[in-house]
């Protein structure tokens, strides 16, 4: 009787340390979800989403404080008026962004939007995504 009541225990304590320990494959405290992580993306695919069209837009070096050099691929002005004129992605303190032509004058007025990428916020009939590509 007295062995049984001591394996018992054995038994119990080893299903209680097991079940408070954590286990091999996750760390303590970290969320074992994986998401895509982007970082600072330098290149967005432009989506207009009314017409179906795509293109690539690649964000360059520092012109100065909060703008980039900003290029545009083939095909943009397919996806956007004025698009391909695109030279400049300068930042705002609100999370926007001015995507603007060599003289300065603002083609698109993007904003983060919903999970990683930007929406077109300006003008308002612009129906374009930007999202960020590897």
């Amino acid at each position: 009787m007295k062995m049984i009541m001591i394996a018992t225990a054995v038994a119990i304590a080893g299903a209680a340390a097991s079940y408070f320990a954590p286990s091999p494959q996750q760390t303590p405290g970290v969320d074992p979800m994986k998401t895509a992580a982007v970082g600072n993306p330098s290149s967005y695919s432009v989506a207009n989403i009314a017409e179906g069209k795509a293109c690539v837009v690649n964000r360059g070096k520092h012109a100065s404080a909060r703008t980039f050099v900003l290029k545009s691929e083939p095909g943009c002005d397919d996806v956007w008026p004025g698009l391909d004129q695109a030279r400049n992605w300068t930042e705002n303190a609100d999370g926007s962004v001015a995507l603007t032509d060599k003289s300065g004058k603002q083609l698109l007025m993007i904003a983060p939007g919903d999970g990683i990428g930007y929406v077109a916020v300006e003008p308002p009939s612009a129906a374009l995504t930007l999202t960020a590509v590897q």
